[in-house]
């Protein structure tokens, strides 16, 4: 988005995990430019994940991917459902046409119906990713990613992450010293040789 791209096709099939548990959006194939992003784009797009101005060929800025997005984290939230399947259409035909028709026509239903233990402020979340209105979404995958944050227990804004400061780097914990051990104190041993007794003397005289 910071390029001037709209990737137009946002889905969970796009989107990729490494090795190191990143995520990686795929499939650039009919990505566009925000400002021709228009009308051109008639029947391109997946249409369980399309916005409601894609639907109507309107133009498309990064809100639309936004409200693709939005798709994605409610299949995350309840095991799979989407919010938009065709049950709902007022007309016939395709099951295309009446997901088309629910997208531009009625509200998504809550996350929380298919998940109770949903928190309220991830259920706000994805309903604000979902508006029909682009302008009521969220203005920038950053305000996106912060709202997420706050949601999960993570209360730092990456959008004004401040320096890490000399003074606030922590140190690692000091050991406690051990305590040298005692000197010894060396002391005289026996010795372990004794030397034997001197052999007498023989006398000189010799007694008849």
């Amino acid at each position: 988005h910071h390029e001037g791209f709209v990737h137009c096709d946002i889905k969970s099939e796009n989107i990729m995990l490494n090795k190191h548990g990143e995520a990686l959006l795929m499939d650039f194939g009919i990505a566009r430019m925000s400002d021709a992003a228009t009308a051109t784009m008639e029947g391109i797009g997946t249409p369980a994940y399309m916005a409601p101005e894609q639907i109507r060929q309107d133009d498309l800025t990064p809100q639309s991917d936004i409200y693709s997005l939005g798709i994605v984290l409610y299949e995350m939230l309840t095991g799979g459902r989407r919010p938009f399947i065709g049950e709902q259409a007022q007309i016939t035909g395709s099951t295309s046409e009446k997901i088309r028709w629910e997208h531009t026509h009625i509200a998504a239903p809550s996350p929380r119906k298919w998940n109770p233990k949903l928190s309220p402020s991830l259920e706000k979340i994805v309903l604000k990713c979902l508006e029909k209105d682009p302008q009521k979404r969220y203005q920038d995958t950053i305000k996106l990613y912060n709202a997420l944050e706050l949601a999960i227990g993570e209360k730092e804004d990456i959008s004004i992450r401040p320096p890490i400061q000399p003074d606030t780097v922590s140190s690692p914990p000091t050991q406690p010293k051990t305590p040298p051990p005692p000197s010894r104190v060396d002391t005289p041993h026996p010795p372990l040789y004794h030397p034997p007794p001197p052999p007498p003397k023989l006398s000189s005289r010799i007694v008849f």
